[in-house]
Protein backbone atom coordinates (compact mmCIF):
# COMPACT_ATOMS: atom_id res chain seq x y z
CA UNK A 1 0.00 0.00 0.00
CA UNK A 2 1.48 3.27 -1.15
CA UNK A 3 0.44 6.36 0.79
CA UNK A 4 0.37 9.53 -1.28
CA UNK A 5 -1.16 12.95 -0.82
CA UNK A 6 -4.94 13.00 -1.15
CA UNK A 7 -5.93 15.85 -3.54
CA UNK A 8 -8.67 17.43 -1.46
CA UNK A 9 -9.15 20.26 -3.95
CA UNK A 10 -10.37 17.73 -6.50
CA UNK A 11 -12.97 16.54 -4.03
CA UNK A 12 -14.10 20.09 -3.24
CA UNK A 13 -14.34 21.13 -6.88
CA UNK A 14 -16.36 18.09 -8.00
CA UNK A 15 -18.57 18.43 -4.90
CA UNK A 16 -19.29 22.09 -5.66
CA UNK A 17 -20.06 21.58 -9.36
CA UNK A 18 -22.26 18.54 -8.71
CA UNK A 19 -24.16 20.17 -5.86
CA UNK A 20 -24.80 23.45 -7.65
CA UNK A 21 -25.90 21.73 -10.88
CA UNK A 22 -28.62 19.65 -9.24
CA UNK A 23 -31.24 22.44 -8.86
CA UNK A 24 -30.95 23.30 -12.56
CA UNK A 25 -31.30 19.65 -13.54
CA UNK A 26 -34.37 19.32 -11.31
CA UNK A 27 -35.93 22.43 -12.84
CA UNK A 28 -35.25 21.39 -16.45
CA UNK A 29 -36.42 17.83 -15.82
CA UNK A 30 -39.71 18.95 -14.28
CA UNK A 31 -40.29 21.39 -17.11
CA UNK A 32 -39.84 18.63 -19.70
CA UNK A 33 -41.61 15.87 -17.76
CA UNK A 34 -38.46 13.78 -17.31
CA UNK A 35 -39.72 12.19 -14.11
CA UNK A 36 -39.95 8.78 -12.50
CA UNK A 37 -43.53 8.25 -11.38
CA UNK A 38 -44.42 6.29 -8.22
CA UNK A 39 -46.01 2.85 -8.35
CA UNK A 40 -46.59 -0.08 -6.01
CA UNK A 41 -42.95 -1.23 -6.34
CA UNK A 42 -41.20 2.12 -5.79
CA UNK A 43 -40.65 3.86 -2.48
CA UNK A 44 -41.06 7.48 -3.55
CA UNK A 45 -44.59 8.86 -3.23
CA UNK A 46 -44.35 11.70 -5.75
CA UNK A 47 -42.86 12.16 -9.25
CA UNK A 48 -39.06 12.21 -8.91
CA UNK A 49 -36.41 13.54 -11.27
CA UNK A 50 -34.44 10.61 -12.68
CA UNK A 51 -31.55 12.47 -14.33
CA UNK A 52 -29.45 13.00 -11.20
CA UNK A 53 -26.60 11.09 -12.79
CA UNK A 54 -26.07 14.05 -15.11
CA UNK A 55 -24.99 16.19 -12.14
CA UNK A 56 -22.44 13.54 -11.09
CA UNK A 57 -21.13 13.33 -14.65
CA UNK A 58 -20.79 17.12 -14.94
CA UNK A 59 -19.08 17.44 -11.56
CA UNK A 60 -16.66 14.57 -12.22
CA UNK A 61 -15.62 15.35 -15.78
CA UNK A 62 -15.39 19.11 -15.25
CA UNK A 63 -13.07 18.41 -12.31
CA UNK A 64 -10.88 16.22 -14.52
CA UNK A 65 -10.89 18.84 -17.30
CA UNK A 66 -9.79 21.61 -14.96
CA UNK A 67 -7.09 19.35 -13.53
CA UNK A 68 -5.80 18.67 -17.03
CA UNK A 69 -5.80 22.36 -17.98
CA UNK A 70 -3.87 23.37 -14.87
CA UNK A 71 -1.42 20.48 -15.08
CA UNK A 72 -2.54 18.68 -11.93
CA UNK A 73 -1.94 15.28 -13.53
CA UNK A 74 1.81 15.91 -13.74
CA UNK A 75 1.98 16.22 -9.95
CA UNK A 76 1.13 12.53 -9.59
CA UNK A 77 3.99 10.51 -11.03
CA UNK A 78 2.15 7.25 -10.32
CA UNK A 79 -0.49 8.06 -12.92
CA UNK A 80 -0.97 5.27 -15.47
CA UNK A 81 -2.08 7.07 -18.64
CA UNK A 82 -3.43 3.92 -20.29
CA UNK A 83 -5.39 3.02 -17.18
CA UNK A 84 -6.69 6.56 -16.92
CA UNK A 85 -7.94 6.53 -20.52
CA UNK A 86 -9.70 3.22 -19.89
CA UNK A 87 -11.47 4.76 -16.90
CA UNK A 88 -12.50 7.93 -18.72
CA UNK A 89 -13.70 6.21 -21.88
CA UNK A 90 -15.49 3.52 -19.89
CA UNK A 91 -17.25 6.07 -17.73
CA UNK A 92 -18.34 8.07 -20.77
CA UNK A 93 -19.67 5.07 -22.70
CA UNK A 94 -21.66 3.61 -19.84
CA UNK A 95 -22.99 7.00 -18.73
CA UNK A 96 -24.32 7.66 -22.24
CA UNK A 97 -26.02 4.26 -22.28
CA UNK A 98 -27.59 4.85 -18.86
CA UNK A 99 -28.61 8.40 -19.75
CA UNK A 100 -30.38 7.14 -22.87
CA UNK A 101 -32.11 4.53 -20.71
CA UNK A 102 -33.29 7.35 -18.41
CA UNK A 103 -34.81 9.15 -21.40
CA UNK A 104 -36.31 6.18 -23.26
CA UNK A 105 -36.90 2.63 -22.09
CA UNK A 106 -34.61 0.07 -23.69
CA UNK A 107 -35.32 -3.64 -23.71
CA UNK A 108 -33.26 -5.66 -21.20
CA UNK A 109 -31.65 -7.63 -24.05
CA UNK A 110 -30.60 -4.49 -25.94
CA UNK A 111 -29.29 -2.89 -22.75
CA UNK A 112 -27.26 -5.96 -21.82
CA UNK A 113 -25.93 -6.27 -25.36
CA UNK A 114 -24.55 -2.73 -25.27
CA UNK A 115 -23.09 -3.33 -21.82
CA UNK A 116 -21.15 -6.38 -23.01
CA UNK A 117 -20.03 -4.56 -26.16
CA UNK A 118 -18.70 -1.65 -24.11
CA UNK A 119 -17.04 -4.05 -21.66
CA UNK A 120 -15.35 -5.80 -24.57
CA UNK A 121 -14.07 -2.44 -25.84
CA UNK A 122 -12.51 -1.88 -22.41
CA UNK A 123 -10.91 -5.33 -22.61
CA UNK A 124 -9.45 -4.38 -25.97
CA UNK A 125 -8.03 -1.23 -24.34
CA UNK A 126 -6.15 -3.35 -21.83
CA UNK A 127 -8.58 -3.83 -18.94
CA UNK A 128 -8.09 -7.57 -18.55
CA UNK A 129 -8.39 -10.23 -15.91
CA UNK A 130 -5.70 -12.68 -16.99
CA UNK A 131 -5.59 -14.85 -13.90
CA UNK A 132 -7.47 -15.68 -10.71
CA UNK A 133 -6.11 -16.09 -7.21
CA UNK A 134 -7.35 -16.23 -3.66
CA UNK A 135 -4.93 -14.58 -1.28
CA UNK A 136 -6.08 -14.13 2.31
CA UNK A 137 -3.71 -12.15 4.52
CA UNK A 138 -0.55 -13.14 2.62
CA UNK A 139 -1.68 -16.77 2.25
CA UNK A 140 -2.23 -17.86 -1.37
CA UNK A 141 -4.63 -20.79 -1.81
CA UNK A 142 -4.64 -20.96 -5.58
CA UNK A 143 -3.37 -18.91 -8.49
CA UNK A 144 -3.77 -19.77 -12.15
CA UNK A 145 -3.68 -18.03 -15.51
CA UNK A 146 -6.63 -18.14 -17.90
CA UNK A 147 -6.83 -18.21 -21.69
CA UNK A 148 -7.49 -15.13 -23.76
CA UNK A 149 -11.04 -16.19 -24.62
CA UNK A 150 -11.82 -16.92 -20.98
CA UNK A 151 -10.26 -13.57 -20.04
CA UNK A 152 -12.73 -11.81 -22.34
CA UNK A 153 -15.67 -13.66 -20.81
CA UNK A 154 -14.65 -13.19 -17.16
CA UNK A 155 -13.63 -9.54 -17.58
CA UNK A 156 -16.82 -8.56 -19.41
CA UNK A 157 -19.01 -10.56 -17.03
CA UNK A 158 -17.30 -8.96 -14.02
CA UNK A 159 -17.84 -5.42 -15.33
CA UNK A 160 -21.46 -5.97 -16.36
CA UNK A 161 -22.32 -7.75 -13.09
CA UNK A 162 -20.92 -4.98 -10.89
CA UNK A 163 -22.63 -2.24 -12.90
CA UNK A 164 -26.04 -3.91 -12.69
CA UNK A 165 -25.64 -4.92 -9.04
CA UNK A 166 -24.88 -1.31 -8.17
CA UNK A 167 -27.73 -0.09 -10.38
CA UNK A 168 -30.16 -2.12 -8.28
CA UNK A 169 -29.01 -0.23 -5.18
CA UNK A 170 -30.64 2.95 -6.48
CA UNK A 171 -33.97 2.20 -4.84
CA UNK A 172 -33.63 3.99 -1.52
CA UNK A 173 -32.70 7.64 -1.01
CA UNK A 174 -28.97 7.92 -0.36
CA UNK A 175 -28.22 4.20 -0.68
CA UNK A 176 -26.43 4.07 -4.04
CA UNK A 177 -24.44 7.25 -3.47
CA UNK A 178 -23.65 6.20 0.11
CA UNK A 179 -22.26 2.84 -1.00
CA UNK A 180 -20.28 4.62 -3.73
CA UNK A 181 -18.67 6.97 -1.17
CA UNK A 182 -17.70 4.06 1.08
CA UNK A 183 -16.27 1.98 -1.75
CA UNK A 184 -14.25 4.81 -3.31
CA UNK A 185 -12.81 5.74 0.09
CA UNK A 186 -11.55 2.17 0.55
CA UNK A 187 -10.36 2.00 -3.05
CA UNK A 188 -8.18 5.05 -2.36
CA UNK A 189 -5.96 2.72 -0.29
CA UNK A 190 -5.70 0.22 -3.14
CA UNK A 191 -5.72 2.19 -6.38
CA UNK A 192 -3.21 5.01 -5.87
CA UNK A 193 -2.56 5.36 -9.60
CA UNK A 194 -5.77 7.33 -9.98
CA UNK A 195 -6.10 8.93 -6.56
CA UNK A 196 -7.11 12.31 -7.98
CA UNK A 197 -9.91 10.60 -9.93
CA UNK A 198 -11.08 8.78 -6.81
CA UNK A 199 -11.17 12.06 -4.89
CA UNK A 200 -13.34 13.58 -7.63
CA UNK A 201 -15.67 10.59 -7.47
CA UNK A 202 -15.99 10.92 -3.70
CA UNK A 203 -16.78 14.62 -4.00
CA UNK A 204 -19.42 14.16 -6.69
CA UNK A 205 -21.01 11.19 -4.89
CA UNK A 206 -21.06 13.04 -1.56
CA UNK A 207 -22.74 16.09 -3.12
CA UNK A 208 -25.45 13.90 -4.59
CA UNK A 209 -25.81 11.97 -1.32
CA UNK A 210 -26.49 15.16 0.67
CA UNK A 211 -29.10 16.30 -1.82
CA UNK A 212 -30.66 12.85 -2.18
CA UNK A 213 -31.20 12.07 1.51
CA UNK A 214 -33.34 15.19 1.92
CA UNK A 215 -36.19 13.32 0.29
CA UNK A 216 -37.38 11.88 -3.01
CA UNK A 217 -36.73 14.89 -5.25
CA UNK A 218 -34.02 13.39 -7.44
CA UNK A 219 -32.50 9.99 -8.14
CA UNK A 220 -29.25 9.23 -9.94
CA UNK A 221 -30.99 6.99 -12.45
CA UNK A 222 -29.27 4.57 -14.78
CA UNK A 223 -26.90 7.27 -16.03
CA UNK A 224 -25.48 7.85 -12.56
CA UNK A 225 -25.45 4.22 -11.45
CA UNK A 226 -23.80 3.04 -14.66
CA UNK A 227 -21.20 5.80 -14.40
CA UNK A 228 -20.27 5.04 -10.79
CA UNK A 229 -20.66 1.30 -11.31
CA UNK A 230 -18.16 1.09 -14.16
CA UNK A 231 -15.60 3.09 -12.15
CA UNK A 232 -16.11 0.68 -9.26
CA UNK A 233 -15.56 -2.36 -11.47
CA UNK A 234 -12.51 -0.95 -13.28
CA UNK A 235 -10.78 0.36 -10.17
CA UNK A 236 -11.42 -2.87 -8.30
CA UNK A 237 -9.70 -4.77 -11.12
CA UNK A 238 -6.83 -2.27 -11.27
CA UNK A 239 -6.42 -2.38 -7.50
CA UNK A 240 -6.15 -6.17 -7.49
CA UNK A 241 -3.29 -6.16 -9.99
CA UNK A 242 -0.84 -4.85 -7.39
CA UNK A 243 -1.50 -7.74 -5.03
CA UNK A 244 0.32 -10.26 -7.23
CA UNK A 245 3.98 -9.37 -6.87
CA UNK A 246 5.24 -12.75 -8.08
CA UNK A 247 3.83 -12.50 -11.59
CA UNK A 248 3.41 -9.91 -14.32
CA UNK A 249 -0.02 -11.29 -15.24
CA UNK A 250 -3.05 -9.19 -14.43
CA UNK A 251 -4.43 -11.57 -11.85
CA UNK A 252 -7.57 -10.81 -9.87
CA UNK A 253 -7.56 -11.49 -6.13
CA UNK A 254 -11.13 -12.79 -5.75
CA UNK A 255 -11.40 -11.94 -2.05
CA UNK A 256 -10.99 -8.21 -2.63
CA UNK A 257 -13.95 -7.49 -4.96
CA UNK A 258 -16.03 -10.11 -3.13
CA UNK A 259 -15.89 -8.27 0.18
CA UNK A 260 -15.70 -4.70 -1.16
CA UNK A 261 -18.83 -5.28 -3.25
CA UNK A 262 -20.54 -7.86 -1.08
CA UNK A 263 -23.64 -5.77 -0.31
CA UNK A 264 -24.70 -5.14 -3.93
CA UNK A 265 -23.54 -8.61 -5.01
CA UNK A 266 -25.51 -10.28 -2.21
CA UNK A 267 -28.56 -8.22 -3.10
CA UNK A 268 -28.32 -9.14 -6.78
CA UNK A 269 -27.73 -12.84 -6.09
CA UNK A 270 -30.61 -13.02 -3.64
CA UNK A 271 -33.06 -11.21 -5.94
CA UNK A 272 -32.16 -13.29 -8.99
CA UNK A 273 -32.50 -16.52 -6.98
CA UNK A 274 -35.94 -15.52 -5.68
CA UNK A 275 -37.14 -14.53 -9.14
CA UNK A 276 -35.99 -17.80 -10.67
CA UNK A 277 -37.59 -20.05 -8.03
CA UNK A 278 -40.82 -18.04 -8.39
CA UNK A 279 -40.80 -18.54 -12.15
CA UNK A 280 -40.19 -14.87 -12.93
CA UNK A 281 -37.77 -13.31 -15.39
CA UNK A 282 -34.55 -12.12 -13.74
CA UNK A 283 -35.40 -8.69 -15.21
CA UNK A 284 -38.85 -8.66 -13.57
CA UNK A 285 -39.07 -5.64 -11.22
CA UNK A 286 -40.22 -6.43 -7.69
CA UNK A 287 -39.79 -5.54 -4.03
CA UNK A 288 -37.29 -8.24 -3.10
CA UNK A 289 -34.20 -6.05 -2.68
CA UNK A 290 -32.32 -5.79 0.59
CA UNK A 291 -33.75 -2.35 1.43
CA UNK A 292 -37.27 -3.70 0.91
CA UNK A 293 -36.40 -6.52 3.32
CA UNK A 294 -35.42 -4.01 6.01
CA UNK A 295 -38.60 -1.99 5.47
CA UNK A 296 -40.79 -5.10 5.69
CA UNK A 297 -39.20 -5.92 9.05
CA UNK A 298 -40.21 -2.61 10.64
CA UNK A 299 -37.27 -0.33 9.88
CA UNK A 300 -37.94 3.09 8.41
CA UNK A 301 -36.05 4.33 5.35
CA UNK A 302 -33.33 6.18 7.28
CA UNK A 303 -32.73 3.22 9.60
CA UNK A 304 -32.51 0.86 6.63
CA UNK A 305 -30.04 3.21 4.95
CA UNK A 306 -27.82 3.42 8.02
CA UNK A 307 -27.73 -0.34 8.64
CA UNK A 308 -26.97 -1.21 5.02
CA UNK A 309 -24.17 1.38 4.90
CA UNK A 310 -22.73 -0.01 8.14
CA UNK A 311 -22.69 -3.49 6.62
CA UNK A 312 -20.96 -2.04 3.56
CA UNK A 313 -18.26 -0.46 5.75
CA UNK A 314 -17.67 -3.70 7.68
CA UNK A 315 -17.29 -5.81 4.53
CA UNK A 316 -15.08 -3.16 2.90
CA UNK A 317 -12.76 -3.33 5.90
CA UNK A 318 -12.53 -7.10 5.37
CA UNK A 319 -11.81 -6.59 1.69
CA UNK A 320 -9.00 -4.18 2.54
CA UNK A 321 -7.60 -6.60 5.14
CA UNK A 322 -7.54 -9.50 2.68
CA UNK A 323 -5.75 -7.36 0.11
CA UNK A 324 -2.46 -7.35 2.02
Amino acid sequence: MQIIEFPIYQLIFSFFVTYTSIPSIIRISKKNGLLDFPNSRKLHKSPTVRLGGLSIFIGLYSSLLVSFIFGVFSEYKVLDINGFLVLISGGFMFFCLGFIEDLITLSPFLRLSFQFIFAFILWMQGLRIEGLNLSLINIRFFDFAISSNLSILITCLFIVTIINAFNWMDGLDGLASGIAIILFIFLSFLENNNIFLISSLIGASFAFFIFNIRGSTIMMGDGGSYLLGVFMSIMTIFGSYSFDSESTSKSLNLAVPFFLLLVPLFDMGRVIFLRIINGKSIFYPDKKHIHHLFLKNGFNQKEALIYILIFSIIFSILGLAFAF
